[in-house]
């Protein structure tokens, strides 16, 4: 019996980020918890109630993601074993063993930025004791995710040229190979600018306020608005940061439309317990004694 499409997956990913991050976006700007301009995903997600509808959609947006990078690992094996049937004989060992290192380096980048998600989620707030370790945890999701998407790209290029077409997946799909290899680099080098642009504006910031404590800082920070030092590079900041998550999504997105090719079953079986194995041995041995004394019976006969 054929299962539901793996589409579902990814599909579902895409539609609760934004479902998700409309309503906290809605919900911090109401409270009067964020500047409306262009704030940061994280200070969203800082404060009550935005918190409480985070952290769920974070722990189901982490399972669905799971289950997606899992698939495509899947995906991209059965992929390589496709280059064995392929027509095409010159692909060499080498080609093989690059796709299959990618595939893996890629799908262990992406247990890296689930776990950093989940991080996030568990501590949001982004000053405090907890910041340092909502620090690493943001650290940890944008580069395994960038880390992902480029490695996921190149593999998918290098399969594109060897495999015209897969029982797995359309490989041939030049838009979505193009989507990919613009969005891998893009997503890279928004991630850099983030950071660099948020170093500079924290610097600006604390040559105007240099006697200003970090808690009061980052509460300043909710509320950076033009009359602040150092705010165009702060919205470079926070525009890169949104176009960041943006294309993170994107890729994910980009899985539903070779998933469609792949279907999702479960089967569930006893396992075979000593007492299953002591009643087969009892039964073959029954089966054996009987043969033999048939056997015997022939020989006597003849």
């Amino acid at each position: 019996m054929k299962g539901p499409s793996a589409a579902v997956f990814p599909a579902a990913v895409v539609i609760l980020f934004f479902l998700t991050i409309v309503c906290v976006y809605v919900l911090s700007v109401t409270e009067n918890h964020v500047y409306p301009i262009w704030p940061y995903v994280s200070d969203c997600l800082m404060l009550f109630p935005e918190t409480s509808i985070s952290r769920q959609s974070i722990d189901i947006a982490a399972t669905l993601m799971f289950w997606s990078h899992f698939l495509r690992l899947k995906q991209l094996l059965s992929m390589v074993r496709e280059l064995d049937r392929s027509s095409r004989a010159s692909v060499s060992i080498h080609i093989r063993r690059f796709v299959l290192f990618l595939s893996y380096f890629a799908f262990i980048s992406s247990l890296v930025s689930i776990f950093g998600l989940v991080m996030i989620g568990a501590y949001p707030e982004s000053s405090g004791p907890s910041g340092n370790v909502h620090f690493v945890a943001a650290s940890l999701t944008v580069a395994g995710a960038c880390c992902h998407m480029n490695a996921d790209a190149v593999a998918s290029l290098t399969l594109s040229h060897r495999i015209r077409r897969s029982p797995v997946g359309d490989s041939t799909n030049r838009v979505i190979l193009v989507i990919r290899l613009v969005a891998a680099p893009l997503a890279t080098v928004f991630a850099i600018t983030t950071n660099v642009a948020l170093d500079i504006s924290q610097y600006f910031w604390l040559e105007a306020f240099p006697n200003q404590s970090p808690e009061d800082l980052v509460q300043e920070q909710l509320h950076w608005n033009r009359t602040f030092p150092g705010y165009p590079v702060r919205v470079t900041s926070t525009v890169c940061e949104w176009l960041m998550v943006l294309l993170f999504v994107t890729y994910i997105g980009t899985f539903a439309v070779e998933f469609r090719k792949i279907s999702v079953r479960i089967s569930i079986a006893p396992a075979p317990g000593p007492r299953y194995r002591r009643l087969k041995s009892d039964s073959t041995s029954s089966q054996c004694s009987t043969l033999e004394s048939e056997t015997r019976d022939i020989a006597s006969i003849k």
